[in-house]
């Protein structure tokens, strides 16, 4: 299956499959197609986006689509080494400055990194994949909410974009991800988001409430 149809069908129904992974392959190679629906997903995005969204780095979006796909395609055939793993999801995203419009961008194809964590790790939560898919969730906390045992790196640029912080509290609090509020930031943005409210997130709120008694 080419990468823009599997991407398509993550969308669309969930359904989705993948082809054997054979070195060399040219998956990568529908490039247009795949921006295609990249765009077509940035263009939904900014309609629900809380605010003004940052702009597309195609590169980054591209990027992270392809990784997406390969790791899928290791996650359904597990007879690839860990060396070939590291090899082809190593790659670190072209766009290298920490900027607002690279974490929205990667974001479009990384949201399902929870999910692919969760059908790859349902086979064995030590394998090489696994640890690769955390390893993504550190360095691009707002694809990762809700995804287990993943060490963020850094969310200062979150934290710099108002509509990128309102998106990461909104996952927090659909996720009830309490290990996100190790940062006072984060306490204080999700504090602000409940309000009066606090029965809308009871855990979350149970959480704030146990990190003020310290």
């Amino acid at each position: 299956m080419p990468i823009a149809d599997f991407l398509r069908a993550l969308v669309e129904h969930g359904r989705v499959r993948v082809a054997r992974f054979v070195p060399g392959g040219g998956e990568e190679q529908d490039g247009p197609a795949v921006d295609a629906v990249l765009d077509d997903w940035d263009a939904a995005n900014r309609l629900e986006f809380p605010g003004a969204a940052p702009a597309l780095d195609r590169a980054a979006a591209r990027w992270a689509a392809e990784q997406l796909y390969r790791a899928s395609q290791f996650a359904v055939f597990r007879d690839v080494d860990a060396n070939t793993i590291q090899s082809k999801l190593g790659a670190a995203c072209p766009s290298a400055s920490p900027a607002a419009s690279v974490h929205y961008s990667v974001d479009l194809a990384f949201r399902f990194l929870p999910d692919l964590l969760r059908h790859a790790a349902g086979v064995s939560r030590a394998d090489p994949l696994c640890d690769q898919l955390r390893a993504w969730g550190g360095q691009w906390p707002l694809s990762s909410v809700g995804m287990p045992d993943v060490q963020v790196a850094s969310i200062d640029v979150i934290c710099g974009h108002a509509g990128l912080l309102r998106l990461y509290i909104d996952r927090i609090v659909v996720r009830s991800d309490v290990s996100r509020l190790a940062d006072p930031r984060v306490r204080a943005a999700l504090q602000a988001a409940l309000g009066h409210y606090p029965d809308l997130a009871p855990g979350l709120a149970a959480a704030l409430a146990g990190a003020k008694s310290l």
